[in-house]
């Protein structure tokens, strides 16, 4: 997401325009189907022959950055995409710990990418001891979420668990919709959702028009007009966000609104 490299910055100092490149990792399974999903799906199967345990993943990656690094560019972020990684949480664990050993955390940062929706389950299917593992490791990644269902529709109940799961495990949450199918009502069905989660929640949503091409991002002055009352999806979003909380879209960086669960800001 385009705000990953502002989130960085903020972990490791330095400006935003340093970290304009991520080390990707693909995990070969996911629970949807997408389909505007970029990855094939005989690979979101997860029955290819190739796999990686942690290390030869972190292993990978400190190749890339050493090679980066020869040609005067920095790599920080290391991305954990899909596919779903939170279906297999000991791998995100296994990659904190890598990182860890290894020293790498002062000068990188782990990121996932998610739809959320295993999380509960795949949380409660871990051990005392990597449950405990997880809760610690999660304060520490910079998890990004997309809400790939509407309210009301097949996965949202799921996505929704997902998102409570995440906050109260303690990551650094990061939620977004496209926006160009969201009606109102939804929006604004969505607003109640995510603040009866975390307060701050909302406020950390991106909105995003998933749906255009590359070639109509690169002249954004004349993008179509895509949400109810012909306006932005965004805009849209700034209404509820205004008449709601009285504070703008994007008023503040996301990175420095806080996600205390909304159980314990009633406490």
């Amino acid at each position: 997401m385009s705000d990953s490299p502002v989130t960085t910055a903020s972990h490791l100092g330095g400006h935003w325009t340093d970290y304009n490149l991520a080390a990707i990792t693909q995990v070969a399974a996911c629970n949807f189907r997408c389909s505007y999903c970029y990855v094939d799906f005989r690979h979101l199967a997860g029955a290819d022959s190739f796999t990686a345990g942690p290390a030869d993943l972190v292993d990978e990656f400190v190749a890339l950055r050493a090679e980066m690094a020869t040609q005067g560019h920095q790599l920080s972020i290391l991305r954990i995409s899909g596919g779903e990684p939170l279906l297999a949480p000991r791998l995100l664990i296994g990659v904190y710990d890598e990182l860890v050993r290894r020293r790498l955390l002062d000068s990188c940062i782990l990121k996932v990418e998610s739809n959320a929706s295993m999380l509960p389950v795949t949380a409660a299917a871990l051990d005392e001891a990597d449950r405990a593992r997880l809760a610690a490791v999660a304060p520490h990644v910079t998890l990004h979420v997309t809400i790939h269902a509407r309210p009301g529709t097949q996965n949202w109940d799921n996505i929704v668990h997902g998102l409570g799961v995440a906050v109260r495990l303690g990551f650094d949450l990061y939620p977004a919709i496209g926006g160009a199918d969201w009606p109102e009502a939804d929006m604004r069905h969505l607003y109640r959702v995510l603040a009866g989660i975390a307060p701050g929640l909302p406020l950390r949503l991106a909105v995003r028009p998933f749906n255009l091409t590359y070639a109509m991002l690169r002249d954004r002055r004349n993008l179509p007009r895509l949400g109810e009352g012909n306006d932005p999806p965004s805009s849209v979003w700034e209404g509820v966000l205004r008449e709601s909380t009285g504070i703008d879209y994007l008023a503040r960086p996301r990175h420095e609104i806080p996600l205390t669960p909304a159980a314990e800001e009633a406490a």
